[in-house]
């Protein structure tokens, strides 16, 4: 008798996880869902309450111009605070390099290394070299081979010998 609870409980489990997984690969489908879902819950006891006075399709109309106001309304104020926050971290972000510069040079004295490992993950010649994943993706290779690109940085180097120094300031 143990056995079947068990492999009732195993199974309760097993379907939570796929309707949790579920939920999250269809969230695109799901999260308007439950938006319109909570907005109805919100309005329904609001337009019952104008039925009793008014006509039913009147009681209808201003439950939806209500309902779509504040939605526009909410909607607004939530994109006019998304460019407040895109103005102000523009304003910002030399500051934010001061501090990320501050930050690394703490950190170095201390015998952490910081710019060194973050640069290895974010080299863009290493993501624009490798093609492999292109490759195997859609078929696709490059035109112009590694040697060729860097034969064009080396003849680049020669005839500026001072861009290692320039660019490494920025």
């Amino acid at each position: 008798m143990q056995e079947a609870g068990g492999g009732r409980m195993i199974g309760s489990i097993a379907t939570g996880i796929l309707v949790l997984a579920l939920l999250y690969v269809a969230q695109s489908i799901f999260a308007p869902l439950i938006f319109s879902l909570f907005v109805i819950a919100l309005v329904w006891p609001c337009q019952a309450a104008l039925q009793r006075w008014l006509p039913k399709l009147v009681a209808l109309l201003i439950t939806l111009i209500v309902t779509m106001t504040v939605i526009i309304a909410i909607g607004s104020a939530v994109a006019w605070g998304f460019g407040k926050l895109a103005q102000w971290l523009f304003v910002n972000a030399d500051r934010f390099q001061a501090v990320y510069v501050d930050w690394t040079n703490w950190l170095e004295e201390r015998g952490l290394a910081v710019a060194g490992p973050l640069a290895d993950r974010f080299d863009v010649a290493w993501l624009v070299l490798d093609a492999s994943l292109a490759q195997q993706t859609w078929d696709w290779r490059p035109t112009t081979s590694l040697e060729a690109i860097l034969e064009e940085i080396a003849q680049h180097a020669e005839a500026h010998p001072r861009w290692l120094e320039i660019s490494a300031a920025l």
